[in-house]
């Protein structure tokens, strides 16, 4: 009697147990479907209250830690969204869609071993899925194992993978290695596939463009602006074609019919900046100078080096001056570096401190012509001529023609 009397007892506990965890769940889906909403309405403030709300109702629902770390992810908040993904992970350890979400996050925060280490773990649950191979191939790009990265992409083809994102990984793996046959010949492949075909002519393009085949790149980039008038890298690649030849008017239109399609190009206002300079728009290179250094953080240090001169050119001393010496915090023992600051010094004439920067730059490469004849010129300035004969005729020793012409207009020889 006393036993039957504990199994009933047990069994209420159990249904009671039940029943409220199964109210913690609608309640908590309720929650995530109130979240989406906001996500369609662009009010992600308010998404994210009620995806925390869905965990704090139920803190079991891998779902909305899933949902909760997705949005984490498109606000670039990645150490908030890899912790709601180890929890969906622990919740539910047998999802290779979990694993691959929190790899893809892994990449985006640069921890490329780590994003390897979830989508073999995503393999082992699942060794056929094409979409999480493939998504290896693209951390094997990022973490330039370009070796790794074909041997997965044969995989994806052994598995019946599509055709074209084969031959498009491929042709972008081949170009990467400077295997400019093999990016060539699969870039036809996927043109003979007639799908994709902005992408293979584009891919096509910039394989041509790599070797110097400047004028057929811009046949291949029209083509694939033909195919596709909002594909912005056919343009943007275009306009490098153009700057290539020269013709930076034509350059800029492209870098802005690609800027109008996608702010976000990485290195694009940089590209816009140095051909407006050629251009002689110094104003407007100067504009996107800082525009690249805002967007583009990867070529931050080319876009403040050049900033430096043109900011120099237009006689913003200050700001000249202090982005070499930002370049130098950066890189404190770059010569270049170094040699941009001296010139600032010497075209606003502070002289003795021209000559400091340039003398620290040549302490750092001893054959750095640019500085021997910029501190020539110094030396002369400051009516130390003979200082600046040698280094002019030790600069000209080195290569620099320059340094011989100035040499007979100052030191007469």
């Amino acid at each position: 009697m006393v036993r039957l009397v504990l199994i009933s007892l047990l069994f209420l506990s159990f249904s009671f147990k039940s029943s409220a965890q199964s109210a913690a769940r609608e309640k908590a889906l309720d929650y995530l479907m109130e979240g989406d909403r906001y996500l369609q309405q662009g009010n992600w403030q308010d998404a994210l209250f009620s995806y925390t709300n869905a965990i704090n109702t139920d803190q079991t629902y891998a779902a909305a830690f899933m949902k909760r770390a997705k949005l984490y992810e498109a606000l670039n908040r990645y150490k908030e969204a890899k912790i709601d993904y180890n929890y969906a992970i622990r919740l539910n350890p047998y999802s290779d869609f979990f694993y691959d979400s929190r790899a893809l996050v892994k990449m985006l925060d640069m921890d490329y071993e780590g994003a390897e280490s979830d989508f073999d773990q995503a393999l082992v649950i699942n060794p056929n899925s094409i979409e999480v191979r493939s998504h290896k191939v693209d951390n094997y790009i990022a973490f330039k194992q370009y070796e790794k990265a074909l041997e997965e992409i044969d995989s994806i083809d052994i598995l019946g993978g599509n055709k074209a994102t084969v031959y498009e990984k491929r042709a972008i793996v081949c170009y990467l290695k400077k295997d400019f046959d093999c990016a060539s010949n699969t870039s036809d492949s996927l043109i003979a596939l007639d799908t994709l075909k902005e992408r293979a002519y584009d891919l096509k393009g910039i394989t041509l463009l790599e070797q110097g085949m400047v004028q057929q790149s811009i046949e291949y980039f029209t083509w694939a602006i033909e195919e596709d008038s909002s594909y912005y890298l056919a343009y943007y690649n275009r306009g490098l074609a153009f700057k290539r030849q020269g013709e930076h008017s034509k350059a800029i239109l492209d870098f802005n019919r690609a800027i109008d399609l996608n702010k976000e190009i990485e290195n694009i206002y940089l590209a816009r900046a140095r051909s407006k300079n050629k251009l002689g728009d110094k104003d407007g290179a100067l504009e996107d100078y800082t525009k690249s250094l805002n967007n583009d953080v990867k070529s931050n240090e080319i876009a403040l080096y050049d900033r430096t001169f043109v900011n120099k050119v237009l006689g913003n001393y200050e700001a000249a001056l202090r982005d070499a010496e930002l370049l130098l915090e950066k890189d404190p023992d770059n010569h270049e570096y170094m040699n941009a600051l001296g010139n600032v010094y010497l075209l606003y004439g502070d002289y003795y401190k021209a000559i400091e920067s340039y003398t620290e730059a040549i302490s750092y490469d001893m054959d750095f012509a640019k500085a021997y004849y910029n501190r020539g010129i110094a030396y002369v300035m400051t009516n130390q001529s003979r200082q600046g004969c040698l280094d002019l005729q030790y600069s000209s020793q080195l290569g620099n023609k320059k340094a011989q012409e100035m040499m007979l207009y100052l030191c007469g020889n």
